[in-house]
């Protein structure tokens, strides 16, 4: 595979990415070859992140409203983050903490008051997984009850 910038994707991937306005601009000489490369390097940064995986600068433990418990390059709450493009279209958003299984969307109790099963079907005991559980899932969701209201307390 031919590189750009030393990264893993191809000139026409940048190409492709780009908006017909910036390589209209581009062509004028009006986007320079320092944003072109930063652009590049986030479109890289992306395609890892849809795959699940964390940035190196992205090293400390935030919490997003929407996602929960996630790795951003500073401390604190947030009402969106990055990571909210993975959990809308379903992929892996990898965490910096355990998380519960009572507070995500994916767990759909049972008759039981304290068990229910994981709906995206990760690993569980036979008889399920006590709501209390705290485990490290990829695939949580933070669970929402009333509109703008999390149910977790992180």
């Amino acid at each position: 595979m031919t590189t750009y910038s030393g990264l893993p994707i191809t000139p026409v991937e940048v190409r492709n990415s780009l908006a017909p306005e910036d390589i209209e601009d581009w062509r004028k000489g009006d986007i320079s070859y320092d944003t072109l490369a930063a652009f590049t390097r986030s479109l890289v940064q992306r395609r890892e992140m849809e795959k699940g995986k964390v940035p190196l600068h992205y090293t400390e433990r935030a919490t997003c409203k929407q996602c929960g418990p996630v790795w951003l390059w500073f401390s604190g709450t947030v009402l969106g983050c990055p990571w909210c493009w993975n959990r809308t279209a379903g992929r892996p958003i990898p965490r910096p903490q355990s998380v519960n299984c009572g507070e995500c969307s994916h767990f759909e109790r049972t008759d039981h008051p304290h068990l229910g099963h994981c709906a995206k079907g990760e690993p569980e005991a036979i008889a399920g997984l006590w709501d209390t559980d705290r485990r490290w899932c990829e695939s949580y969701v933070l669970r929402i009850d009333t509109p703008g209201q999390a149910t977790s307390k992180h």
